[in-house]
């Protein structure tokens, strides 16, 4: 096994690896451009509030309560969704029956003499 000399095998390896762009001079506009895309970029995060998310997360019992409150709300609003639709079924449901159309008509009278059976099993 040849051995190379240290000083050839190192340059060949930092000739291999990608290196890092030499400094850009001190130019007034390039620092000048660099500073308004700095400053707008920390408007834009002003803007999203990003700064008032992170006091929010770093507070566990605040995203407790809200995510607690934010599903008792969800659950209200299905409870209420569910009873609404509900309502407006079994609402049409009469009215059909009182049309006295006579599959439709049927067809309510088994549901109604199933669950006055279930009633009275029960």
């Amino acid at each position: 096994m040849k051995q190379e000399p240290q000083g050839e095998a190192n340059q060949d390896r930092a000739s291999s690896q990608p290196q890092p762009p030499e400094p850009a001079a001190a130019d007034p506009g390039v620092l000048r451009a660099l500073l308004e895309r700095v400053t707008e970029f920390m408007q834009s995060v002003e803007k999203g509030e990003l700064a008032e998310y992170g006091r929010y997360l770093s507070s566990p019992g605040r995203v407790v309560l809200v995510n607690f409150l934010g599903g008792v709300a969800r659950g209200v609003g299905i409870a209420i969704g569910f009873t609404l639709v509900a309502a407006i079924t079994l609402y049409l449901l009469t009215k059909l029956a009182a049309l006295n159309i006579p599959v439709i008509g049927a067809f309510i009278a088994d549901i109604t003499r199933i669950v006055q059976y279930q009633l009275r099993v029960h």
